[in-house]
Formats: structure tokens, C-alpha cells, sequence
């Protein structure tokens, strides 16, 4: 009877810590992150800006850069990577950076302020100074491009004669009205729905706590513009982040600018 022959690989004993040792110190070395940082400046003078957003775009990932205009980013993959730089009131800037594992690559990313550039509705003399300011913070934000639907002055002017509950309820996708208050949903597909807040001028008349405020209570006619901002873009002065993909007012926010 023919007996199965079996063959053995045997490596020295020597060579096995070696190995495991090559393997131990290969694995940490692909997986190790890296940093970025780095300063956020103005191209007038290099001032320091507080406040800049850098967004990685591919992930959503983003910090803040702080009084000083600095910022650090910890945990961040090996590789190349997108960046946005963005602040209210500035043209933003995207570049692109390489990070290697273990390493912390240091950017700094000037910001050229957006020109002053008055649209015919600021200019109009029978508009007070104070509400031309406004419409600039309005102009600003959409040119910013965070997110959000914007109504302008020629838009509103062409819709005067409507309800103001109907316009924004058909032209701003996702905001409903429920007994005359301007309402989100939560959940796509669910019932439940949620007040939004409203701004107007700058000062809170309804914060989306009880009761609501009446959207028609406004007249269309009297509108300069019209901002809508779900929880992602809603600005940090009245409840929103910048950091995270979800935060601040959990319904959305409109903003009114009156005449």
C-alpha cells in the first residue's frame, strides 16, 4: 500500500519575528493619517480672517479658521485632495494639496474681498441706506454659492399681485404651508412637519418653537428679496454651522428683506 507523502515548507525560527516585524511596521505606514493646516489671509494687507471656511470637497469634511486666521485638521486620509477656502464677503479659492501619511501639509490661502458692485435695486434713492446694506449681505450670500434659494428684487417685482404664501410654496422645492405658516418635512416620505424660523431685516420674528408666523401677513409688493435655507446653509448669525453636515435650525430658515 502507497502512503500519501506530505511536504513541509520549515523557515527557520530566526526568520519569523522578522517578518511579523516587516508586517507590523508596513501596515502602520499605509493607514496613518495626516494633518493639514495652515493660515486663511486677505490679499488687502494679508490681514488674518476669522471665520474662513475650508471644506474638503470631496468628503464634506471642513474647519474653521480661528481669530488669528489659523487652522488645523487632524485624521485626514493619505492623498490628493480638493479644498475649498470660503468666507462671506470674499471671492473663494480652490486649490489642490497631497498629503502624505504621517505628514501635516501647511497652506496658507489669500481671499481677495468681492468688489462692491450695487445692483439698480441698492441704488434706487427711495431705499434707506440701512436697507441697502441689507441687500448686500443678500447679494454676498448667493454669490457665495453655500447653498439655498434666492428670490431677487426682478423676480418679486414679477410676481407683486401674487399671495406671497403661493409664491414661495411654488417656486422654494420642499417648503409647504400648513394653516397659513411655512412648513418643511423632517423625513422625505413622512408626515411629520416642522416649522421654519423667519428673519426679517436681520431680527427673528418667529424662532419655529409654538404657533408660526403668518407667511401672507407679508405682502409680496414690499418685498426687496427673499432667502430660504435649510439647516446646512442657514448663516451662523441666526442659528446655522459651518462645521458638520448637519446643524443648525432643524427646519430651514426664511429671511425677508422689506422695503
Amino acid at each position: 500500500m502507497t502512503r500519501p507523502i506530505f511536504t513541509f515548507l520549515l523557515l527557520p525560527l530566526w526568520c519569523l519575528p522578522s517578518l511579523a516585524a516587516a508586517q507590523g511596521n508596513d501596515l502602520p505606514a499605509r493607514q496613518s493619517p495626516g494633518a493639514l493646516a495652515g493660515r486663511v489671509l486677505s490679499t488687502d494687507g494679508e490681514r488674518p480672517l476669522a471665520g474662513a471656511q475650508i471644506l474638503f470637497v470631496a468628503s464634506g469634511t471642513r474647519v474653521l479658521s480661528d481669530s488669528n486666521g489659523r487652522f488645523h485638521l487632524g485624521g485626514v486620509a493619505a492623498g490628493r485632495h480638493r479644498i475649498r477656502v470660503r468666507l462671506l464677503g470674499y471671492a473663494p479659492v480652490d486649490m489642490e494639496v497631497r498629503i502624505a501619511a504621517g505628514d501635516t501639509v501647511e497652506v496658507d490661502a489669500l481671499l481677495e474681498p468681492l468688489a462692491q458692485r450695487l445692483s439698480t435695486v441698492r441704488v434706487d434713492s427711495s431705499i434707506p441706506e440701512v436697507h441697502r446694506r441689507f441687500m448686500q449681505e443678500f447679494e454676498e450670500r448667493r454669490a457665495f454659492k453655500t447653498g439655498g434659494h434666492f428670490l431677487d428684487y426682478e423676480f418679486l417685482r414679477k410676481n407683486d399681485t401674487r399671495e406671497l404664501e403661493a409664491l414661495l410654496t411654488s417656486t422654494i422645492p420642499g417648503l409647504k404651508e400648513e394653516r397659513g405658516i411655512a412648513v418643511t418635512r423632517r423625513n422625505e416620505g413622512m408626515k411629520t412637519i416642522c416649522p421654519v424660523q423667519v428673519v426679517i431685516n436681520e431680527r427673528f420674528e418667529y424662532r419655529g418653537f409654538g404657533g408660526g408666523f403668518a407667511i401672507n401677513s407679508l405682502r409680496t409688493q414690499d418685498l426687496l428679496a427673499v432667502e430660504f435655507h435649510g439647516p446646512a446653509s442657514t448663516p451662523l448669525r441666526y442659528g446655522g454651522t459651518s462645521i458638520g453636515k448637519e446643524g443648525g435650525p432643524q427646519c430651514g430658515t426664511l429671511i425677508f428683506w422689506t422695503r
